[in-house]
């Protein structure tokens, strides 16, 4: 796919994220910091008032938190403070936060290339860094990753003390949680914003996908087949074997993989000139266009039906990712 295609893609994807919210993956990593519960329906996490670091889905949550919270708490808020002092006159707004926050939650497939690096590389201790000019649409965010090793050596010196405090907590569980810092140069009030805090993995999903895609596929590929499995519509045969194992219906809705018979055959829109900005979306082929036989229809991710000529489709080939897709 060309630059073009690539970005025009990328800009119809961000916009629907937008209209639909948080979806599966994003609203999983969303858990209380105690118990690793997410919010009851309708309810919301609270942060931490001290740091706005921590969230927990009750004051009681919060309360057995505290004792080992606490050890860090100030080293988070002290941090916050000095990256506001070091980012400008004008200190962050708490709508800045929660449009920083928003902004992160519903970039498409940021959520899962980020965790999908933490995964693969949560051995060495790592610091996901994610950056991007501003929380426009057309903002395309850049992902790095740096091990211990590197923001121990003194990578990192002015954030050292606070990268420790949340690796050295007791209650730090490398298997669930990883540490992010997000920096974006323009945010609501025109500031620069940078945080950094712990994240959480979506519960019971990372352990079970095949070991073998962590080398064999990148983090954008993950992320991008994970989109598609998001918002694919429910597949008629459900061909995963019935382990007896209850898994919610976000997780189980993302294990629907298409089998050797291709219930879902996925393209992508390549060559369209009196509709160009199609270029590069994807969608599932539905068959021939039963107006016009010479022609195939294609649902597009947004729920949009388009009729296209067969030389207009290039077919998009699916990675597996869960070690049941390999049985």
């Amino acid at each position: 796919m060309g630059d073009a295609a690539a970005n025009s893609n990328a800009r119809a994807l961000h916009s629907e994220a937008r209209r639909t919210g948080k979806k599966g993956l994003e609203q999983a990593t969303l858990v209380c910091h105690n118990c690793r519960g997410r919010p009851a329906a309708g309810a919301k996490l609270k942060q931490c008032g001290g740091c706005l670091c921590q969230s927990y889905c009750s004051s009681a949550c919060q309360s057995a938190s505290w004792p080992t919270h606490k050890l860090a708490c100030k080293t988070f808020a002290a941090n916050r403070k000095r990256a506001q002092g070091r980012d400008g006159a004008r200190s962050i707004t708490k709508k800045d936060e929660i449009a920083a926050g928003n902004w992160y939650s519903t970039v498409p497939g940021l959520v899962a290339k980020v965790g999908f690096l933490a995964w693969k590389h949560r051995l060495e201790s790592p610091i996901i860094q994610v950056y991007s000019p501003s929380i426009d649409m057309d903002s395309v965010p850049t992902v790095c990753i740096s091990p211990r090793i590197q923001w121990d050596s003194g990578a990192m010196d002015n954030d050292r003390a606070t990268i420790c405090a949340l690796f050295d907590a007791r209650d730090f569980n490398a298997d669930e949680c990883f540490v992010v810092t997000l920096r974006i140069d323009h945010v609501v009030s025109g500031s620069p914003f940078s945080s950094m805090s712990p994240r959480y993995f979506p519960p019971g999903m990372f352990p079970l996908l095949q070991h073998a895609i962590f080398s064999t596929i990148s983090a954008d590929d993950f992320a991008t087949e994970l989109y598609r499995r998001e918002r694919q519509p429910p597949c008629p045969e459900d061909r995963r074997r019935n382990t007896g194992i209850a898994r919610a219906p976000w997780l189980s809705h993302l294990m629907r993989t298409p089998g050797p018979t291709d219930v879902f055959k996925y393209a992508r829109l390549e060559g369209l000139r009196g509709a160009a900005h199609l270029n590069g979306r994807e969608g599932v082929l539905q068959g021939r266009d039963p107006k016009n036989p010479a022609r195939f229809t294609v649902c597009l991710i947004d729920g949009k039906e388009v009729s296209v000529l067969p030389q207009i489709l290039r077919m998009v080939s699916r990675p597996k990712l869960f070690s049941e897709e390999f049985i």
